[in-house]
C-alpha cells in the first residue's frame, strides 16, 4: 500500500468549519446542498474521514488476512473489493 500522508485525525467540525488541532483544513459551502441539513450531515461526514479511513484499512486488511478473495460472488468479497477502491481513492491509487 502506499504511505498517504494527511492532516491527523481526529478532526472536529462547527459551523460548517473542519479542523484538526484548532487549525481549519476545510469548510462545506452549502451551495451544492438542498438544505441546510444536508450541509450539515456533509460536514459530520468529513470530519469522520479519518475514523473512517482507519476502519476501511482494518477490515480490507482483516479481510485478506482471513483469504477471502476480491470478487463480486460472496458478499465478503464484494465488501473487500468496495474497501480497497475507498482506500485508493484516499491514496491516489487505483485498485
Amino acid at each position: 500500500m502506499m504511505s498517504t500522508s494527511y492532516v491527523a485525525g481526529p478532526w472536529g467540525h462547527d459551523r460548517r468549519i473542519i479542523f484538526a488541532d484548532g487549525a481549519a483544513i476545510a469548510e462545506v459551502f452549502s451551495g451544492a446542498c438542498r438544505n441546510l441539513a444536508e450541509a450539515d450531515a456533509t460536514e459530520r461526514l468529513i470530519a469522520a474521514a479519518p475514523d473512517l479511513f482507519e476502519a476501511a484499512r482494518v477490515a480490507e486488511a482483516l479481510l485478506t488476512r482471513q483469504r477471502f478473495h476480491a470478487d463480486k460472488f460472496s458478499p465478503e468479497g464484494a465488501l473487500l473489493l468496495a474497501l480497497r477502491k475507498a482506500i485508493a481513492k484516499v491514496e491516489g491509487g487505483s485498485v
